[in-house]
């Protein structure tokens, strides 16, 4: 993620389908910035395509703009950037 910017009013999904992806790696060098979370979040994008995502890490900018990183074992690697309501802390 960028620390560039204000804020995301919108929202933003990225997903790649992967053969197995670990997480850890992913994270690399944000781990001191990733909270796990284990409950269930309902993620709508500004186009409409829904995800669920049940377990991931949040990681979040300076600005306060929060994102979860989240695998489904199923083969997607899911990264969602929260409207700036959503789930982003100040």
């Amino acid at each position: 993620m960028s620390s560039s910017g204000t804020g995301c009013l919108e929202g933003v999904l990225f997903c790649a389908e992967t053969d197995s992806v670990d997480i850890l790696q992913v994270l690399h060098g944000l781990m001191h910035n990733a909270v796990l979370v284990e409950n269930r979040r309902d993620y709508t994008s500004p186009f409409g395509h829904q995800w669920i995502l049940w377990d991931g890490y949040d990681i979040q900018r300076a600005d306060g703009v929060t994102a979860t990183v989240h695998y489904q074992p199923l083969g997607a690697l899911v990264i969602a950037v929260w409207p700036e309501t959503t789930y982003n802390y100040k």
